[in-house]
């Protein structure tokens, strides 16, 4: 998983919110991993101090967006 320097009581509007890294956008915080099919990715809130976590459902985020710590994920609200 992707963790995020964002907490979800920092987002102003929850549903509102699209998450962009390279050319792909998750355009949604889903509530559980099962919102989403296998290998697809998501935007949620962790269980690690309420931080906003980007995961791939039974694979690696991280790895699939080429992500390394301190890479730069947009956020933007609509």
């Amino acid at each position: 998983n992707v963790v995020l320097d964002l907490r979800a009581q920092d987002l102003p509007d929850p549903t509102a919110v699209t998450f962009t890294s390279g050319n792909t956008t998750i355009t949604s915080l889903s509530r559980t991993f099962a919102d989403v099919a296998e290998g697809e990715l998501l935007a949620y809130v962790g269980s690690s101090r309420d931080h906003i976590e980007i995961a791939m459902r039974n694979g690696n985020a991280a790895r699939a967006l080429d992500l390394q710590q301190g890479d730069v994920v947009q956020i933007a609200w609509e």
